[in-house]
């Protein structure tokens, strides 16, 4: 009797024995399941990983390269501002010296037209017999002359 009960015994606790073998390789096989599950999502998140590191290095790429294009047109846009500005003070330069020219003008006519005029009309009246003013342009003079030498020298030129 004791003989069956010990072989029940044994029975009974290689039972409980096979059990908790089946139940840690249960719980094993599980815990392979749970780790293969997070492996595949881990997976998948590093591959969207790299989808996305790559297309945020062709956006880097596209953008470095529009950074490159607007600092060229920076420097042509300053090298354009720059030639304006110079040309800006050029063209007041040349803006002064015309209205300089054109107030020398205006002077000189109303000097001709009013204090030339007065002067000989002046003297007209306060003449005396000794002496008669005969007003001379020497700059009439200087030009006839050097025109009238200029053509004596292209007539011998010619003979």
């Amino acid at each position: 009797f004791t003989e069956q009960y010990e072989l029940k015994q044994r029975g009974v606790q290689r039972g409980k024995q096979d059990e908790a073998i089946l139940r840690a390789s249960s719980d094993v096989t599980e815990a392979l399941k749970r780790t293969s599950t997070l492996m595949q999502q881990e997976l998948e998140k590093s591959t969207l990983s790299a989808t996305m590191l790559a297309e945020s290095s062709k956006t880097l790429s596209s953008t470095f390269t529009e950074y490159q294009n607007l600092g060229s047109l920076v420097h042509i846009s300053k090298r354009v501002i720059s030639q304006l500005e110079a040309s800006d003070w050029l063209d007041r330069l040349l803006i002064l010296f015309g209205l300089l020219l054109f107030s020398t003008v205006v002077l000189y006519i109303i000097k001709k037209r009013t204090w030339d005029v007065g002067i000989s009309w002046f003297s007209w009246l306060t003449q005396t017999k000794k002496h008669s003013y005969q007003p001379t342009n020497t700059f009439t003079t200087t030009i006839a002359t050097t025109v009238s030498e200029l053509i004596t020298e292209s007539i011998r030129d010619e003979l």
